[in-house]
């Protein structure tokens, strides 16, 4: 049984090192239901500390473990009713089944709202692309909830300047039982060091890019926009981009500022990951392609003709800039014009 009535919240970094947004919004639904403690799988600076208070954590548990095993020695030693994970990526869905079975609890999976009512903490789910809503509620805990990105706008606890409380833990990795052996080597890909469900910007394909070519293409437009490289489920199947750039329910689910698609017909499920994308753009040769009718711009034309022109206007704006931004020469002072 649950000894606290609080949330555990398992929390990462981003990029910059700062409170990534997956773990910003996951603290924001623990707060509508109990107090969050987060649990960090690393050290804890003041910079995450401040951060995590920032948005309601009351206590860090800071454990230097992998996270499926750090996440299960503070469930151990918390014991709480509900353990929040993001739904962000494969890895972190393999994560939260894996948990539920360690530690014999319910798993609600993809979740898009939670709350507490008169009859417990109830939990919503979506289906069918969003057409479809489930309404669930706990009757046994502890209980895992993986929560869809940005389902829950990410808002700092009002009036909140805590600094949480920081407690380390040791556990014993699983992994440390028995040596682990290589299984295979995988090459890095050029674009895999972004984070695809945190970009702010993602170029993604489908099967109408045509080639594993055509995605090179697509790599240099998004690291011409400082973005990520993403694909559809199908692009990803015929080999043209790797595993962890596949957007769609069972893969990512994103929500960028931009969100470029090039030869993507749009199915319900690619359509349903794309849902908090704030623009779409997409270019197509089909003109009835469902993905059009999605799009705040649509593109009817050849990829082939249509992205070396962008990419060329997005360098020689780029060079423009970098010109406009070179100090200007000092100018030679003028003679003193005689009387």
């Amino acid at each position: 049984m649950p000894s606290t009535d609080a949330v555990l919240v398992l929390a990462a970094r981003s990029r910059d090192g700062g409170l990534s947004r997956s773990s910003a919004e996951l603290l924001t639904a623990a707060r509508r239901v109990a107090a969050p403690v987060a649990v960090l799988p690393e050290p804890v600076d003041d910079r995450i500390c401040g951060e995590l208070g920032r948005y309601g954590a009351e206590r860090v548990l800071s454990i230097c473990a992998p996270e499926l095993d750090a996440v299960v020695g503070a469930a151990c030693h918390l014991r709480p009713p509900l353990v929040l994970l993001p739904a962000t990526t494969a890895a972190s869905r393999e994560i939260a089944g894996r948990l539920a079975v360690r530690l014999e609890a319910g798993i609600v999976t993809d979740v898009v709202g939670i709350d507490r009512g008169p009859e417990g903490i109830s939990v919503l789910q979506e289906t069918c692309g969003g057409r479809v809503r489930v309404a669930s509620t706990i009757v046994k805990t502890p209980a895992i909830l993986t929560i869809r990105p940005g389902a829950v706008v990410a808002e700092p606890e009002a009036g909140s300047c805590r600094s949480p409380a920081v407690e380390d833990l040791c556990v014993t990795p699983a992994s440390a039982v028995r040596a682990p052996r290589l299984v295979r080597r995988v090459p890095v890909h050029p674009l895999d060091g972004r984070l695809l469900t945190e970009a702010d910007v993602v170029v993604a394909g489908g099967r109408g890019v045509g080639s594993a070519e055509g995605f090179a293409l697509l790599a240099e437009v998004a690291r011409a926009l400082g973005g990520c490289l993403g694909a559809t489920h199908t692009a990803g199947e015929l080999g043209w981009a790797p595993d962890h750039a596949r957007i769609s329910l069972p893969g990512n689910q994103i929500r960028p500022r931009l969100y470029l698609a090039v030869g993507v017909s749009g199915s319900l499920r690619h359509r349903a990951a794309i849902r908090g994308a704030r623009t779409v753009v997409a270019v197509d040769r089909d003109r009835n392609a469902p993905i059009l009718r999605e799009a705040d711009l649509a593109v009817v034309g050849d990829l082939h003709a249509v992205l070396p022109a962008l990419l060329a206007e997005l360098r020689r704006r780029d060079r423009a800039r970098s010109t406009s931004t070179e100090p200007s020469e000092p100018s030679e002072p003028s003679e003193p014009a005689e009387a």
